[in-house]
């Protein structure tokens, strides 16, 4: 009786404060859950001054590309979890992704389905060319130790991106 007599005083017990109830608590409940979903997200990503230090961060041998099939502009690095090491070159519209991980497994972050697949041979390894009729914006591959990737957004020929690998990789 208590808690009937108490919801009627304070007029709880009208359809019109059933939503107000809802929010109130509802909403309380939302903020919660999204800062403990927020708190849980990982800080380690990262930009790194030069390539010197994003392989510091990394643990990850690297060199900078040559022969970039466009004017660069500017260059980003970036580590992911320590275990990722991304360079990104660019240059007018034009964007080229290098990386790099320890592993074999496949880090593009791609999940396209292409037209046009093809392998290549550079150096001892295989690597797998993706991309259209026009020609190929993708090349993943391993070398036992390391996953590679390098993403374009122009298309490149499969010679032309074989000796743009080569001359990097070879």
């Amino acid at each position: 009786d208590f808690l009937a007599g108490s919801i009627q005083k304070i007029a709880l017990n009208s359809p019109w404060t059933i939503p107000i109830i809802y929010l109130g608590f509802g909403a309380g409940l939302a903020i919660f859950m999204f800062v403990g979903f927020v708190k849980g997200l990982p800080l380690e990503i990262e930009e790194a001054a030069s390539i010197d230090a994003l392989s510091a961060k990394t643990h990850i041998p690297l060199t900078e590309l040559t022969g970039i099939p466009f004017p660069v502009e500017r260059t980003e690095y970036v580590s992911y979890w320590e275990n990722l090491a991304e360079i990104q070159y660019f240059g007018g519209s034009e964007s080229l992704c290098y990386r790099k991980s320890q592993g074999t497994e496949d880090n593009s972050g791609d999940c396209n389905v292409y037209d046009r697949e093809e392998t290549a041979k550079v150096g001892e390894n295989s690597v797998t060319l993706k991309g259209t009729d026009e020609g190929f914006t993708l090349a993943v591959w391993t070398d036992g130790g390391y996953a590679y990737s390098i993403s374009l957004t122009t298309p490149l020929s499969q010679d032309g991106f074989q000796t743009f690998l080569e001359e990097n990789f070879g």
